[in-house]
């Protein structure tokens, strides 16, 4: 907890949160030495599979959760619409995301993991891009939608690949520890969204 609020603090206040987060973080891995089978298993940290799979989650909800929290400031300058107007423009596109995401979930279900992650990845990315160049409105809703579609679908397709990273045993730390990167992930995307506005 003391790790990921740290890290969460890190956009708002940088040297005191890096400090505590480097802290932290030399804590966790003495710790980790200590109880290799703890609340976080050390077989995790040191599987690149389960690094790569959490690592992805993380940033594909970064990028999401901040266009999620941009989206309205960037429609209204594109259009002036109400508050009222801007919300019912991005329903739909962040509905047909996670509709969206069960097929790319299905059709992802036999590929390897570095093709998924670097697919939803590229994907995620491109819709960033095309979100922070001012595009027309049916683009940038476009780009909403797939960056809902990637990083819902991330969520479910590398669960998996975290989960068969780890022998049997550690597969339920596995998955809680994914979970927390993606939850991590949209913290973090808000929050330096907000001072990219702001700045």
């Amino acid at each position: 907890m003391a790790l990921v609020t740290a890290l969460v603090t890190v956009p708002h206040r940088p040297v005191p949160a890096t400090v505590a987060a480097a802290l932290v973080a030399g804590a966790l891995t003495v710790h980790l030495h200590r109880r290799p089978d703890g609340f976080l298993p050390a077989v995790l940290v040191r599987s690149p599979a389960f690094l790569l799979a959490g690592g992805t989650a993380l940033f594909l909800a970064i990028v999401n959760f901040g266009l999620f929290y941009a989206a309205p400031t960037l429609l209204a300058w594109q259009t002036g619409w109400s508050p009222a107007a801007v919300g019912a423009a991005m329903l739909w596109p962040y509905l047909l995301g996670g509709a969206l995401s069960w097929l790319v979930v299905a059709l992802t279900a036999r590929l390897r993991l570095r093709t998924v992650a670097a697919g939803l990845a590229a994907a995620v990315v491109a819709a960033g891009l095309v979100a922070w160049s001012m595009a027309a409105v049916p683009i940038l809703l476009v780009a909403f939608a797939a960056g809902s579609v990637a990083a819902a679908a991330g969520q479910g397709a590398l669960a998996r690949h975290a989960a068969e990273a780890v022998p049997g045993p550690y597969r339920s730390p596995a998955i809680g520890m994914f979970n927390l990167c993606y939850l991590l992930g949209t913290a973090f995307g808000p929050a330096i969204v907000a001072l990219i506005l702001t700045a």
